[in-house]
């Protein structure tokens, strides 16, 4: 311990002394105690801003990696409409509306008319059911932008792919069942099958079926299924969708 000294020179002599005292003592431990809790509490708010700025950090990468997924689907999206020769409307406020002209066919304000198909557009129109131009039954049948069914019918890729917007249409009739919902995939596609072919209604008024798929006794809804009428009627499409149901496998 170092010499310590005081000043007494008013008394005519200067005190020195080699200790500390109990109240000096307890200053100088309260004096470390603060300084401690003092250096933790800006650890740790150090550690938290840390934190925060890691958060922050994160945050920002995926906002970036957002921006960069938005960038390329719009990227994608405009050549889509350069492979199709179409000018998407670009002025806001301006959005495209479909109007019916006096042969109930689509027509579309808005859309730039710079290109042959956008042409083609408004002047056929679009007409979502087959039609015929005039009360003339001769005249051939027609659907979309003038596409004549009788000398081109459709082509594969179109009837697929209308195959599949209809597909999603049973799908979102079947789904608020829970029969159907609580079904696996294999399962849920012999119940799409039969919907499809026969509407939702026929299906859910198939006798004994639905309350069989509801019970998850899948043999007794093949076999209750083999005993209906549209099971007579389809034949082979039947037999195919009972072992669907019942072995749970694709057939």
């Amino acid at each position: 311990m170092a010499e310590q000294c005081v000043d007494r020179r008013w008394l005519g002599f200067i005190k020195c002394r080699t200790y500390v005292t109990v109240p000096e003592l307890v200053v100088i431990l309260a004096g470390c105690t603060i300084i401690g809790a003092w250096t933790l509490s800006v650890r740790s708010a150090y550690e938290g801003h840390e934190v925060d700025r890691q958060a922050l950090l994160k945050v920002t990468e995926q906002l970036d990696e957002e921006r960069e997924s938005r960038a390329t689907r719009d990227a994608e999206l405009e050549a889509t409409f350069s492979r199709l020769h179409i000018q998407p409307l670009r002025e806001a406020g301006a959005l495209a509306q479909p109007l019916t002209d006096s042969f109930g066919r689509l027509t579309w304000t808005g859309e730039r008319v710079d290109n042959i198909v956008s042409q083609l557009v408004r002047d056929e129109g679009i007409v979502l059911k087959p039609y015929r131009v005039g009360n003339d039954p001769k005249n051939p049948l027609l659907i979309g932008a003038g596409h004549s069914l009788n000398a081109h019918g459709i082509s594969e890729a179109a009837a697929r792919f209308i195959l599949r917007e209809d597909l999603e249409d049973v799908r979102r009739q079947l789904q608020p069942y829970g029969w159907y919902a609580r079904a696996d995939a294999v399962r849920r596609g012999a119940l799409e099958n039969i919907a499809y072919a026969d509407g939702t209604g026929g299906l859910v008024h198939l006798d004994g079926v639905v309350d069989a798929a509801a019970a998850g006794d899948w043999k007794q809804a093949a076999d209750r299924l083999g005993a209906t009428s549209w099971c007579v009627a389809t034949g082979p499409r039947c037999v195919r969708i009972r072992k669907q149901l019942e072995d749970d496998l694709w057939h």
